[in-house]
């Protein structure tokens, strides 16, 4: 009995201690210090950790030690339980620095920046590292009044974005179509932004908060390596120089405000792209001598300006990427007025670097300009614009056909005259040619007929493989 007695007494201290060390392994998490826990909860969304503060009484506050921030509503259309619950969070939050805030709504939940103002600048007094702000369109909202009604009104960014210089890191601050906003920065000539690598708008007018229209603006990034503007402008000014010695990435698609003369100062950029129009905007590399790099251009322009006005723009932005590897140009909307221009781009410089190049709506004169001046070239990609009917004799051989042009590719090949001429070049003069291929246009309607027009053409190496494809 007492044998039975003892074992039963042992069994059940065992059973008590292993409750015991149940308890303490699943309240490990419970025991940590609570900046560690409000580290933890960031990688929820912060709705989901909000919702923690139900598990028990130690998890109830939580959550205010949120270093993420993450707000986005996608579904809900209830902009007042939104914005109550936004607000609320902020309020209550007990942390020092914000690794990163999340922004994104409808564009009519808060169309003159009345929250969006009160929110961030909540943020911005916490060390804010991280911003990203997206305002977007739905199909059947109201329209909203655009950057001029908004200019005497309240504007979107009214808050001291800008002022928080020493902790931010990364701004994206995104307007979708149709609609933009304003961003204010200090009255000053010179404004400097020590620790941001990331600045990437869209739909932004900025402007500055002093009454008189400053003849130049600097703006200084030490840190600064993405530089991403959509439909962005400076409104004040007449001369913007951004300084970034640590620059590698441009991005620019569409610029507002015509006359304003945009000049970057940075020797790293490897990767350049300009998508806009021509001759209107005035843009500035400090550095001839970038490094190599791949650059797009796609440049669109109206009736308004010449032939020779676009075509002194093009060569003045060209030749500040002589040391470029990659090139895609086009020329868009250029095109119709230069296919009756002979070598237009003449005289721009030598591209001793160039290995790829791809040229979209150039005309045979253009094509033919590029390759004189790009002795390196190992592919060449093209869509050729003059279709006419009166096939062209080509004089000079370039040097590239005769070392290193390995790959040539027809893009939209619509079986013309000119282009045929040029194939015809390109296939009897290529002294090292490996490749050579055909995409047809959808609206060529004798493909067969071109195919056998090319398959014919004697080719200066018996091993080169010759591909079409629609």
């Amino acid at each position: 009995m007492q044998s039975s007695s003892s074992s039963s007494g042992s069994c059940g201290g065992g059973n008590d201690q292993v409750a015991s060390g149940s308890k303490s392994q699943d309240d490990m998490i419970s025991n940590l210090p609570d900046f560690v826990i409000g580290h933890i909860l960031s990688f929820l969304s912060t709705k989901e950790a909000v919702l923690t503060s139900v598990l028990s009484t130690r998890w109830k506050y939580m959550w205010t030690f949120l270093t993420k921030l993450d707000f986005r509503d996608y579904t809900n259309n209830n902009f007042n339980s939104f914005s109550n619950f936004v607000t609320r969070v902020l309020f209550h939050l007990n942390t020092a620095t914000i690794q990163e805030f999340i922004l994104e709504i409808p564009h009519y939940y808060d169309p003159y920046g009345y929250y969006t103002n009160q929110w961030i600048s909540a943020v911005l007094s916490m060390r804010l590292k991280k911003i990203k702000v997206f305002f977007f369109l739905r199909g059947n909202e109201p329209k909203i009044p655009s950057c001029p009604q908004l200019v005497s009104k309240n504007n979107i960014l009214s808050c001291p974005l800008f002022e928080c210089h020493e902790s931010l890191e990364e701004l994206e601050f995104m307007i979708s179509s149709l609609a933009s906003c304003i961003i204010k920065l200090p009255s000053s000539s010179f404004v400097s932004f020590s620790s941001l690598t990331v600045l990437s708008l869209a739909g932004i007018i900025t402007f500055t908060s002093s009454n008189e229209i400053f003849q130049e603006l600097t703006l200084n990034f030490p840190l600064l390596r993405e530089y991403k503007a959509v439909s962005c402008g400076f409104s004040g000014v007449k001369s913007i120089t951004i300084e970034a010695p640590l620059l590698e990435l441009v991005f620019i698609l569409g610029m507002e405000f015509e006359q304003v003369i945009t000049r970057f100062s940075a020797s790293r950029i490897t990767n350049f792209s300009y998508y806009c129009d021509t001759v209107s905007h005035t843009i500035f590399l400090d550095h001839q001598n970038i490094p190599s790099s791949k650059i797009f251009l796609v440049l669109f322009d109206s009736e308004d300006h010449s032939v020779e006005e676009i075509s002194i723009f093009i060569r003045k932005l060209l030749r500040f990427f002589i040391n470029a590897e990659y090139l895609e140009l086009d020329l868009a909307n250029c095109w119709p007025g230069f296919a009756w221009v002979a070598n237009y781009l003449a005289d721009i410089p030598v591209f001793r670097m160039l290995g790829y190049l791809k040229l979209k709506r150039v005309t045979s004169n253009t094509l033919l300009d590029f390759l004189l001046k790009t002795p390196c070239l190992k592919t060449l990609v093209l869509q050729m614009v003059d279709y006419d009917e009166e096939s062209q004799n080509f004089a000079i051989v370039p040097d590239c056909f005769l070392s290193t042009l390995k790959v040539v590719k027809f893009d939209k090949y619509f079986g013309g005259e000119r282009e045929f001429s040029f194939s015809k070049f390109v296939m009897e003069n290529t002294k090292v040619l490996e490749r050579i291929s055909f995409s047809f246009h959808e609206s060529c309607s004798e493909v067969e007929k071109a195919k056998e027009k090319l398959s014919l053409v004697k080719i200066s190496f018996s091993t080169v493989i010759m591909e079409f494809s629609t």
